[in-house]
């Protein structure tokens, strides 16, 4: 995993995602 500024916010934004998906399902 590269540890870049926008790639950190990139991955939070789709860590969210899966979680309110996992959330949901």
């Amino acid at each position: 995993m590269f540890l870049s500024p926008g790639s950190i916010t990139h991955n939070s934004a789709r860590l969210r995602l899966l979680v309110v998906i996992l959330n949901i399902g």
